[in-house]
């Protein structure tokens, strides 16, 4: 059995090492210049962001308000049976008289 031998062809480089470099540099300044667009675009994102943060501040300021204006109410359930009791009182106070 004859083993066949593979050629490998080097293929010549396109253009010039300056040519070549030109290319990368273009390539790069393209990145850079999406990546300088979308840092720019969340740099505008800033204030909006603090103006969030400082409503969040006021909002959980409400909630804390609201909780402990809500632990001095009394429930359904408590009203319920605090009527019946007071009805059970008035049935027994009118029998009495």
């Amino acid at each position: 059995m004859a083993l066949m031998s593979k050629k490998i062809h080097k293929s010549k480089p396109i253009g010039t090492n300056k040519e070549r470099f030109e290319v990368l540099l273009e390539d790069m300044q393209s990145e850079l210049h999406i990546v300088a667009e979308q840092t720019s675009d969340l740099m505008k994102l800033g204030p909006k962001v603090d103006s969030l943060i400082e409503d969040m501040t006021i909002v959980k300021s409400d909630i804390e308000i609201i909780k402990g204006i809500l632990k001095r109410k009394v429930d359904v359930e408590e009203f319920e049976a605090l009527t019946k009791r007071v009805a059970h009182l008035e049935n027994k106070s009118r029998i009495r008289m």
